[in-house]
């Protein structure tokens, strides 16, 4: 006579009752990725890019005429503000239980996103300057992040290690 023992049903339906009740409530992980968002901002601002073009002499010179922060999109503060400091006028933080919001929301005096004009560059020669740029890597961090608040109610993205990617660095 054959005899099958099924052990550790408790633990699996308390491991899988608390997955659903991370999954509906995934608040927690979307504060962690917005923090992960505003680090990753601010080392783009310190590091004026990557890609950011150098300001021309005379916008250097003009720049300084005003009195304004010599640094590259810095000229105020206000825009990097709005992405890396947190409730930062002009700072965009929304999160429900179906996703997330995040950037800047400072307009030009003529009602222009101000963080879009230099994302896109302009007809005029504004020159292009990602002040946003999600990489692949960063996406993969945000869902390790989300993915283990769901699985393990852990609020850490950890090393980026997908199976079958390959050697690309991320």
């Amino acid at each position: 006579m054959l005899a099958v023992e099924i052990t550790g049903i408790p633990e699996m339906t308390a491991r899988l009752e608390g997955m659903e009740s991370r999954a509906g409530d995934p608040l927690a992980a979307f504060e962690a990725i917005y923090e992960s968002f505003r680090s990753i901002e601010e080392k783009r601002w310190a590091n004026e890019g990557p890609g950011w073009q150098a300001l021309k002499p005379a916008t250097v010179a003009e720049k300084a005429r005003r009195g304004q922060h010599p640094g590259i999109l810095d000229a105020t503060g206000a825009l990097r503000a709005s992405l890396t400091g947190k409730n930062a006028p002009g700072s965009v933080y929304e999160a429900d239980p179906t996703g997330i919001t995040m950037g800047s929301d400072l307009k030009t005096d003529d009602g222009w996103g101000l963080g879009a004009l230099h994302q896109h560059g302009t007809s005029r020669g504004l020159p292009v300057r990602k002040v946003i740029d999600a990489s692949e890597s960063h996406a993969l961090e945000w869902a390790l992040i989300l993915r283990n608040w769901i699985t393990d109610g852990v609020l850490e993205g950890g090393a980026v290690s997908i199976v079958g990617l390959g050697p690309r660095g991320l």
